[in-house]
């Protein structure tokens, strides 16, 4: 499939755009539907699920007949305007989710609410519009009217009501649909609410929802001016700041890996996982990604959650929790969805939850270092739980595990894994120098030496001329870049290069970087080129002096994002296609990361 045609009613995930309101994300696409949103918050069930399947549901807005599309996000905010062109006139749709006041002012506000502004920019255009919800991945919604403008679902204890003006509505008990003749300057509104903690509000459309838009756009406004980034990739790095955000629960402090489930690393294979989680692994280059441009709050309520969230398992971590800091996400399939293009199974929980991940304690220990770096601190009670993470680093790292790719096939020596334990190790005795944690500093240092041996001496395969995926095993891995952003190694340490060039010769097209040989996993699957990695390979550049090579590389991976620099888990070079779930929380860091590492503005700006 082309990066620009539909099949089979599917649109490329290149057409999505995200909007979202700190707590639950949707995805609109260029032809006005909302395909995917779940409700109350980003794992829960979804209400639409129409990129998974024809029976998810969906909130398609448009023109009658065929139409251009542009389309922009309002003033760098994930507040969606979408203009729909044809011969009869100009319509543009706004879309975005209300941000809660929480009552200030005595205002009233639904739990959430999704507003869609239509307006008529110019001739006699027609509407459309058709809402299908299906609660619960698909479930039957028996839609009930209530009044002349209103239609309500209700699903076990949530209430979904449904508002519009438009004049012409027909309704059953699946959907609603409507259309209209607009004048120029004739605006239509739509809302959808939805409430399970608090009472019913019944949102009032028109005035308010402007009202709403204008609150929302001056939040983000004022949020996105305190990013101090000023490199050459200013807007990249605004925009995955503002993916990262989005990911991030405004209740919680936690930061979901991605807003969506189930979409798939290949089309018609069966890596589709559910990461509406949230992953240790992630913790230390998003906290890191937020701190270092300046977004000490945003990075500090996320270190607050992985204190939280990691009470329960203490002195262990479990690789995955929700939100909320439940790590019990049994892993099921949905039959009755057919996936992405046909990319079976659809998925929700994730059994990585049960795994060993060791690499997760250094990306803790190592997010609390970067938050003491920028001027961050944390109590007691949290030094307790970073000490205790060191003493079980100390005690588990000669085990194997599944790795930071969750292998399924069984646990290996992964060489990632030690590297990150010694990365907590390190960063643990950085803290203790500051008198912020009370460690065995003979013990934690002995250690931190025989990892570090370990690493560099049965981590390198004489045979292969480079850094492995395993401790004396043969398979490449691009997560080994990284061993010079730890420290363990100088990025232009022969060794280091070497392994750079032979990742480069044989996990990488073009740009492009793959995780490892699919091969090697016993997935059966083959995968799209990971965008992580990628960025990873631009950032070891930069480490390494290579400049012009970084700098290179990142231009060619910014044309892996959507119009709109959305990026999403993985990408195949060869078709031109996003692949996997999106906005992936670890492509965006990573973009940020490569972008810190390039350095201060120096030329024209991306």
């Amino acid at each position: 499939m082309r990066a620009d045609q539909v099949d089979e009613g599917f649109r490329p995930l290149a057409d999505y755009a995200v909007i979202g309101d700190m707590q639950a994300c949707a995805l609109v696409s260029k032809a006005g539907s909302i395909d995917w949103l779940c409700l109350p918050n980003i794992a829960d069930p979804a209400l639409f699920a129409g990129v998974l399947g024809a029976w998810g549901g969906r909130f398609a807005v448009g023109l009658k007949g065929k139409s251009t599309t542009e389309r922009c996000y309002i003033g760098g905010a994930p507040i969606l305007r979408t203009r729909l062109i044809q011969d009869t006139g100009i319509v543009s749709v706004t879309d975005f989710l209300a941000l809660r006041t929480n009552g200030l002012g005595g205002t009233l506000e639904p739990e959430r609410e999704l507003i869609r502004i239509v307006e008529a920019e110019s001739g006699n255009p027609t509407i459309e519009f058709v809402y299908e919800p299906r609660p619960c991945f698909g479930k039957d919604p028996h839609l009930a009217k209530r009044g002349k403008t209103s239609w309500a679902c209700q699903h076990e204890a949530d209430l979904i009501l449904f508002r519009t003006d438009v004049a012409d509505c027909d309704s059953d008990s699946r959907q609603v649909a409507g259309s209209e003749k607009l004048q120029t300057g004739d605006r239509r509104y739509f809302s959808l609410s939805f409430c399970r903690r608090d009472i019913g509000v019944i949102p009032v459309l028109g005035e308010e929802c402007e009202t709403k838009r204008q609150a929302a756009e001056q939040w983000w406004s004022a949020w996105l001016s305190r990013s101090n980034y000023s490199g050459n990739f200013r807007e990249p790095v605004r925009r995955s700041l503002m993916a990262l955000r989005l990911l991030a629960s405004r209740e919680t402090g936690a930061v979901a890996a991605a807003a969506t489930s189930s979409l798939p690393e290949w089309i018609g294979g069966k890596r589709n996982w559910d990461y509406r989680y949230c992953w240790m692994r992630d913790a230390y280059f998003v906290l890191s990604a937020f701190v270092r441009c300046g977004l000490q709050d945003e990075a500090e309520a996320y270190f607050n959650w992985l204190m939280h969230a990691t009470q329960r398992d203490k002195p262990e971590l479990r690789p995955v929790y929700d939100i909320f800091g439940r790590s019990d996400l049994p892993e099921k399939e949905v039959s009755h969805l057919e996936g992405y293009r046909n990319s079976a199974p659809v998925r929700i929980g994730n059994g990585a939850s049960q795994q060993v991940q060791l690499d997760s304690y250094g990306s803790v220990i190592l997010g609390a270092r970067a938050l003491v770096e920028q001027g961050g601190t944390f109590g007691r009670s949290e030094a307790k739980r970073l000490a205790g993470f060191v003493e079980t680093v100390c005690g588990n790292w000669q085990q194997p595990d599944n790795g930071i790719w969750e292998m399924r096939r069984g646990r290996l020596h992964h060489l990632y894994s030690k590297a990150m334990c010694w990365g907590a190790l390190d960063g643990a005795l950085w803290l203790e120098e500051r008198d912020l944690l009370e460690l065995d500093r003979d013990k934690v240092r002995s250690n931190l030496d025989t990892i570090r041996a370990v690493v560099l001496e049965h981590g390198w395969n004489e045979d292969r001329q480079a850094y492995t995926g395993a401790l004396d095993c043969e398979h490449l891995d691009a997560s080994v870049l990284l061993l010079p952003k730890l420290g363990i190694i100088e990025a232009d340490h022969p060794r280091m290069v070497a392994t750079y060039e032979r990742i480069d010769a044989e996990l990488a097209k073009g740009s492009f970087v793959w995780r490892y040989d699919p091969s090697i996993d016993d997935n059966s699957s083959p995968e799209g080129a990971f965008m992580a990695c990628s960025f990873w390979a631009a950032e070891y550049l930069a480490l390494a002096g290579r400049r012009d090579e970084a700098a290179g590389r990142m231009r060619k991976l910014l044309g892996a994002g959507n119009d709109l620099r959305i990026f999403s888990e993985e990408y195949d070079p060869e078709a031109q296609i996003m692949l996997g779930n999106l906005p992936q929380g670890l492509s965006h860091a990573a973009l940020v990361h490569a972008a810190l590492a390039l350095g201060e503005k120096n030329g024209d700006e991306v």
